[in-house]
């Protein structure tokens, strides 16, 4: 309506944000309720190209990124195959990078390097300016659990770390955190690669 002013429109366009905002709202519950239901059935295990998958988290996660200001900087070394779930990879990969991006500061960057080395697939993914508190580290894999800075997000349910770790135990891989003042804190995703690269 080009007769009407900035000032009328305003209160429409609040409340388009606020429906967009209760939607967006519903739809990550949606998706945890599916991560749940994916990591409690039995998972999938079959030859997955892995860079494919990390390559595809990053771009999903991409515009998230952009609306936080931050960049990514993605390392994805090519056709790595492990043995595991594509789906629930893919999760695992996704989740990981979006719990970075809800904890660096604006205009950060975040770190996601995928190398393979020997039988080993090693996935990292650093963010650079957030520290999770020493008493924290030890429970970030329990299932609920949000610490100090899970407290600070509003939406935090604590289930994020806890679905990553379930997942990659019941495929046979293992995860671990840490976390340095001036470091920042970086996942490590261990991989076995599947076998039959080796045949």
């Amino acid at each position: 309506n080009h007769e009407q002013t900035i000032a009328q429109a305003q209160p429409w366009m609040e409340k388009s944000s606020a429906a967009m905002q209760n939607m967006k709202t519903l739809i990550d519950d949606m998706l945890t309720m599916s991560a749940v239901d994916t990591v409690q059935r039995l998972p999938k295990k079959e030859s997955v190209n892995f860079s494919a998958v990390v390559t595809k988290a990053v771009l999903q996660m991409d515009v998230m990124a952009y609306d936080r200001g931050i960049t990514l900087e993605p390392s994805v070394q090519e056709n790595i195959i492990v043995t595991g779930d594509a789906d629930a990879l893919l999760r695992v990969a996704s989740g990981l990078i979006e719990n970075a991006l809800k904890y660096e500061p604006k205009n950060g960057h975040i770190s996601v390097s995928l190398a393979g080395r020997g039988r080993k697939t090693v996935l990292t993914v650093q963010n650079f300016g957030s520290v999770i508190a020493p008493e924290d580290l030890p429970r970030v894999f329990e299932q609920g659990y949000t610490g100090e800075n899970g407290r600070e997000q509003q939406r935090a349910t604590g289930l994020g770390l806890y679905l990553c770790r379930e997942a990659l135990t019941r495929l046979g891989h293992s995860i671990r955190l840490d976390s340095t003042p001036g470091q920042g804190t970086t996942a490590f995703v261990g991989l076995e690669r599947d076998e039959r690269e080796y045949e």
